[in-house]
């Protein structure tokens, strides 16, 4: 896999989760519930994301994804579409804190307003 395309559709991801999230998030007052909006948000991307067949083909042949693997979560992908969504979650839960902090650093990017929750 190239770690350029991994890194390039990880910034892809978060922004579009940004997006999603950008006119919410003042009325998200901690953690928890931050954690739980990203979340939501990051499904409804990853679904987009996973509507074509070819597309989800090249997401896992791209991330080296083993659909016959099964996941922590998910447990075994029934179809590629499932595989699919299974490798773009991991791409941005497999160190969910980094990926939170990003999505935070990216909303207050984008609002021009500092986005932290305490604790």
């Amino acid at each position: 896999m190239s770690r350029i395309y991994k890194d390039n559709y990880y910034k892809l991801l978060v922004e579009y989760v940004v997006d999603a999230v950008k006119d919410e998030v003042d009325a998200i007052h901690d953690r928890d519930g931050f954690r739980e909006m990203i979340a939501n948000a990051l499904h409804g991307v990853v679904e987009n994301e996973i509507i074509y067949t070819a597309h989800c083909r090249e997401i896992v042949e791209e991330f080296d994804y083993d659909v016959f693997q099964d996941h922590d979560t998910f447990g075994r992908a029934e179809s590629i579409e499932q595989a699919a969504y299974a490798c773009l979650w991991d791409l941005c839960y497999s160190d969910a804190d980094d990926f939170l902090f990003d999505v935070m650093e990216a909303v207050g990017d984008e609002t021009g307003e500092m986005v932290y929750f305490p604790g």
